[in-house]
């Protein structure tokens, strides 16, 4: 807890959370890179990082398929597949980051 010193907006104007300095830059920059690329929330993204499965909620964005695939595994294309079936997936893959 004593870590927990700072403050970071995790959707902006509706929750704020003391996080540790380094989980607090990442959220920051994921806001940043996010904005400065046109993401708006509720916009459909494929997280593909393997390392960070509360990303998609900190952008309040809606997850393709799952909220998380699990990158960098051998069986992470399997795991994506399958994912990836429902049709709803499949439509907003077009639309989606």
């Amino acid at each position: 807890m004593r870590l927990q010193m700072d403050a970071v907006d995790i959707l902006p104007g509706r929750s704020r959370l003391f996080l540790p300095e380094e989980t607090a830059a990442y959220i920051r920059k994921l806001h940043e890179i996010s904005a400065a690329n046109g993401f708006r929330a509720g916009d459909p993204v494929l997280d593909l990082t393997g390392s960070s499965p509360g990303s998609l909620y900190v952008m309040d964005a809606r997850p393709l398929g799952v909220a998380w695939a699990l990158g960098g595994i051998q069986e992470a294309p399997i795991f994506l597949a399958a994912a990836l079936d429902e049709e709803h997936a499949r439509r907003s893959l077009h639309r989606g980051f």
